[in-house]
């Protein structure tokens, strides 16, 4: 409690220097600022004057319901499942046949929209796979990583055999990326029971071998 007391003092003790600082800005320091505002504009950037900081910092440490603390928005792709436009599990598809839609949309993964191949992943994945790996911003980031990296936009993908058990799955895919990488992958599905999905194979877990 100590500690946090003293941090509070000094961020407050910064706020004021901050303010009187700018309240001694000279007429050119004015104009800068009046530019950097033009620059807001034109960036999208929050410019926020020392007094302002002062106020909001205050504010903030008062418990006032009028700061936002939550920090900077960013855009963030939707969560909405299935991702619309994009094929979806049906009882029809064989584990097999799953797993080639998949593969097959992550060879043209930008097509018909930017990481629609992704999203088509994202559709067959299970419940339970999208709650470890979800929402989708976050999915996107994964398989964009040096992981699952060579399987977004491959040149060729050679699957093997489906290794099937009753309700679960298995079958590989060697993967040779864009730039020539080579990765073998292990597709673990099993059958929905119950729910919208119910009948349909989804994807549970995909491991680089």
């Amino acid at each position: 409690m100590a500690d946090r007391s003293a941090d509070v003092g000094r961020d407050l003790e910064r706020g004021r220097s901050l303010a009187a600082r700018a309240d001694a800005s000279t007429a050119a320091g004015r104009a800068q600022r009046g530019a950097a505002r033009e620059r807001e504009g034109a960036f999208g950037h929050a410019i926020i004057t020392a007094d302002v900081y002062y106020s909001l910092l205050t504010k903030y440490y008062r418990g006032d319901p009028t700061v936002d603390t939550a920090g900077p928005r960013r855009a963030t792709v939707t969560d909405d499942y299935p991702i619309e436009g994009l094929l979806t599990p049906e009882p029809s598809y064989g584990p097999g046949r799953v797993v080639d839609v998949q593969v097959e949309a992550l060879a043209t993964n930008d097509d018909p929209f930017e990481n629609a191949g992704i999203g088509t992943a994202y559709n067959f994945a299970s419940p339970a796979n999208r709650r470890a790996t979800g929402p989708f911003d976050r999915f996107v980031r994964m398989v964009r990583g040096p992981r699952y990296g060579p399987m977004v936009d491959h040149d060729e993908a050679t699957a093997g055999p489906v290794e099937r058990d009753g309700a679960t799955a298995e079958r590989r895919v060697t993967i040779t990326g864009p730039d020539g990488e080579t990765a073998t992958y292990r597709f673990g599905l099993s059958v929905a029971d119950g729910g919208p999905l119910d009948g349909c194979w989804l994807t549970d877990s995909v491991h680089r071998e």
